[in-house]
């Protein structure tokens, strides 16, 4: 299955509530537009809230630990958001 319908089964409230964020969607879309560019998914998250960034970590973390993000680059570390919430 594809990442997003992943995320829409395995990580549903998490996704929703991405949805219901102002901005998350837009965070989303612009990081997967950068692929493994670090400097670029710094840039789409600078310019996001920090309810979209937030609501876009959950998502993300929940979907790495479910295995949605197989073959894509992990986005930790510098940059990334792995931060230690």
């Amino acid at each position: 299955p594809s990442p997003l319908k992943c995320l829409q089964t395995k990580c549903a409230s998490e996704f929703a509530n991405c949805q219901q964020t102002s901005g998350c969607s837009e965070l989303n879309k612009c990081v997967a537009q950068c692929k493994s560019d670090n400097a670029c998914s710094s840039a789409c998250q600078d310019k996001a809230t920090k309810q979209a960034a937030d609501a876009s970590a959950a998502l993300h973390t929940c979907g790495t630990k479910a295995g949605c993000f197989k073959g894509t680059p992990k986005t930790d570390g510098p940059g990334g958001r792995d931060d230690g919430k």
